[in-house]
């Protein structure tokens, strides 16, 4: 993990220097916020529940035009799910609850259309994101209260997530550099995570874990600035 981590930030410095010898193309910056998240799933004996979890990221813009651009960047994403397993599913206790959290490293790629004038604008972000499994945990809650809690590092999952992305923002220049967004954005998974597990809830049980993909509704606040001269502009 530090020596992805390591290579993320030398390929951000390098890429930052090439930015800079662009006049006002580029757009080099930080996002982040809170999000929501819950898996996606047909069966009929699991309730799945949203967790709220966090999206750290650099990111990079290049402007086509005023209107048109492109962004990407790399980040951090956690996020989760809660799963209640009714008791038909089994044959002893009741029901059982799951949470399991995951850590992505997330590269997203995305067409962007601005609209508006002054210095504040709209925008719309369309695209896809690719993300990398760092981290997973999974926590069990018996509901039998003499069960205990039992918490789990799974190596079940694929390591790789992969979905499309949607959102909706306002942008605000606080100076011809320097650009304030809010942006929400709906990232959905279109790749299950679990299909690598052969796990079973409960050894004496013949039914696999459900195959499932991650959705996030993501609240993001973002600062980023223009590189290189802006007498072109």
């Amino acid at each position: 993990m530090k020596s992805r981590i390591i290579f993320s930030l030398l390929c951000f410095i390098i890429f930052g220097q090439i930015a800079y010898s662009q006049p006002g193309r580029f757009q080099l910056g930080v996002l982040g916020g809170p999000n929501i998240s819950s898996y996606t799933g047909s069966d009929p004996y699991v309730e799945y529940s949203a967790v709220i979890g966090y999206s750290l990221a650099s990111t990079v813009q290049y402007n086509f035009s005023a209107k048109f651009s492109l962004v990407s960047g790399l980040g951090y994403d956690k996020k989760g799910n809660k799963s209640s397993v009714k008791s038909q599913f089994r044959d002893w206790y009741g029901d059982t609850e799951l949470q399991t959290d995951v850590s992505y490293m997330t590269l997203p790629l995305m067409l962007r259309y601005s609209f508006g004038k002054g210095k504040l604008k709209g925008f719309a972000n369309l695209g896809g994101y690719l993300g990398f499994l760092l981290k997973t945990k999974w926590y069990e809650y018996e509901a039998d209260p003499n069960s205990g809690q039992v918490a789990k590092n799974e190596k079940k999952f694929e390591q790789m997530d992969l979905g499309v992305s949607l959102g909706l923002g306002l942008g605000y220049s606080i100076t011809k550099r320097l650009n304030l967004t809010f942006e929400i954005r709906d990232s959905y998974g279109v790749y299950y995570l679990n299909t690598k597990s052969t796990g079973y809830y409960y050894p004496n049980q013949k039914t696999k874990m459900p195959k499932s993909e991650l959705n996030s509704i993501n609240f993001l606040i973002g600062l980023n600035m223009k590189m290189g001269s802006l007498k072109s502009k």
